[in-house]
């Protein structure tokens, strides 16, 4: 069962408290789960606060302000990653229906009450999607205040950057090979590492052409330039249909 759903869950955590170290909330979005405040509050109640540290993934989408005010200082360290895939429109396509602004400003608030007990960093998963943007992306989080742990998408295959065609992997490559963080020349290596991804290729234009067809959106739009290197417009027809992807189901 989902953790919110399951008493036992709860139950066999809280028998645990006296020798806890360590808290580990991912997701879903955790800060949706009220269980996982119940148990802190009965942490604190207990006395073992002071000797437990805590990790959240968070989308920014959520804010807590008695979590970050009243109950978080208690604990020894509290650790929040955002998981910010991209700035403005690119970050509202990819997390659809979250709202730029409003991660944005939580994230600001959070930002804001950093500490030697608080922490804050971005998860930036790296994805067919964003590996473009990914210099523009860094800026904008040196010029924000935060910093950035880059992360590798793995599965669906079909948003793997080792799927992208073969001439878009070129641009990407010459965009991102003067890039001064050294952990950028990994993700250029992984892009180009030797795989047939095609098919994984195809099903990403024919997934995004159904996606902007029900959410009444369009991926050329938001990602013009991306759009452009990888030639995604020559895999559509003029019916908006992915009119390469039928021909392999």
């Amino acid at each position: 069962d989902w953790p919110e759903k399951s008493e036992v869950f709860w139950n066999n955590i809280e028998e645990l408290i006296p020798v806890l170290e360590h808290l580990d909330f991912t997701g879903g979005e955790p800060f949706m789960i009220k269980e996982h405040l119940d148990l802190l509050r009965k942490i604190i109640k207990q006395g073992h606060a002071h000797k437990i540290s805590i990790h959240y993934n968070t989308n920014g989408t959520q804010l807590n302000m008695k979590a970050l005010n009243e109950l978080w200082p208690k604990f020894k360290i509290v650790d929040c990653h955002f998981s910010i895939d991209g700035v403005g429109e690119k970050f509202e396509f990819q997390r659809h229906p979250a709202k730029w602004d409003n991660a944005l400003s939580n994230m600001s608030i959070f930002n804001k009450k950093r500490s030697d007990k608080f922490h804050t960093q971005i998860c930036h998963t790296v994805n067919v999607m964003n590996v473009y943007y990914l210099p523009e992306f860094l800026e904008w989080a040196e010029e924000f205040g935060i910093s950035v742990y880059l992360n590798s998408l793995h599965y669906p295959h079909h948003y793997n950057i080792r799927c992208l065609p073969g001439i878009a992997k070129k641009h990407i490559s010459e965009k991102l090979s003067t890039h001064p963080n050294p952990n950028v020349k990994t993700f250029i290596d992984y892009m180009n590492q030797d795989v047939d991804g095609w098919e994984d290729w195809m099903r990403f234009v024919n997934w995004t052409v159904r996606k902007d067809e029900f959410r009444n959106e369009k991926f050329g739009n938001t990602f013009p330039e991306l759009a452009e290197v990888t030639e995604y417009d020559k895999y559509i027809d003029k019916k908006g249909n992915n009119n390469v992807y039928y021909k392999l189901v």
